[in-house]
């Protein structure tokens, strides 16, 4: 069943873990797909990879100051006019401390601003009805973890962002997600058996685990799910296994 049959859909932040697992689910499920990522070497092999699935095309682009997200929606908008789903996975992890908030300017551009100038420069381009995905931590539904401070700030910061954009795109029929996930474990393989790399509360999972939730919020099958975060981490916040 394509349930993504007919939708065009970007992913900014792409990496050989949760984006290509994200970008091949997508394409498994009918969408036409933009990935797009810093490093234009990397998304290039993941497209040429997944070229026999789907229609996919990798633009590099940097959406961590404005100019960088108002160039990228010009080339997203060139190639498919406008978007139905947008997953902003820009990633980045960083352990510091009060003491020495050495990660806090990185961390607030990686996921934070790159998150507000994403936004911000696609929304034209979106269709009604659409639908974007943003990415937190398992982590920041509780208190955080101290020894990331600034990471875990960042990410708790991504939960707001979704409350304060999602009753701003209501009038646009926009929706806006969250979803949390814990340690995002290895690279994508196609055609493996994931489920049995995983363990119910287990603090890793796959990427592919990840990627099914993603795909069920861009499409039409979560319509009255909105500003909601959802934890994909199998329990493991709650059982500290």
């Amino acid at each position: 069943m394509e349930t993504m049959k007919g939708k065009k859909v970007a992913l900014i932040g792409v990496s050989r873990g949760l984006g290509a697992a994200t970008a091949y689910e997508l394409l498994t499920e009918g969408a036409s797909v933009i990935i797009s990522a810093r490093t234009e070497s990397r998304l290039r092999e993941i497209a040429d990879s997944m070229k026999s699935v789907g229609n996919i095309e990798a633009v590099q682009g940097d959406v961590s100051t404005a100019d960088g997200a108002s160039r990228l929606a010009s080339r997203f908008s060139d190639i498919a006019g406008t978007l139905d789903g947008l997953c902003i996975m820009v990633g980045g992890f960083a352990q510091d401390s009060i003491a020495q908030p050495i990660a806090l300017d990185e961390m607030l551009n990686n996921h934070v601003r790159a998150v507000i100038h994403a936004v911000s420069s696609l929304m034209g381009i979106m269709n009604r009805n659409g639908s974007i995905v943003l990415m937190s931590n398992a982590s920041s539904l509780d208190r955080g973890a101290s020894a990331s401070m600034s990471y875990s700030i960042a990410k708790g910061a991504v939960i707001r962002i979704a409350e304060l954009l999602c009753p701003q795109l209501i009038p646009k029929a926009i929706r806006v997600n969250v979803v949390a996930p814990s340690f995002i474990d290895g690279e994508f393989k196609p055609g493996r058996d994931f489920l049995l790399l995983r363990k119910l509360g287990s603090y890793r999972v796959p990427p592919e685990g990840i990627a099914s939730v993603i795909t069920f919020l861009l499409s039409d099958r979560s319509s009255w799910v909105n500003g909601a975060t959802i934890p994909v981490d199998g329990g493991n916040r709650l059982a500290k296994i």
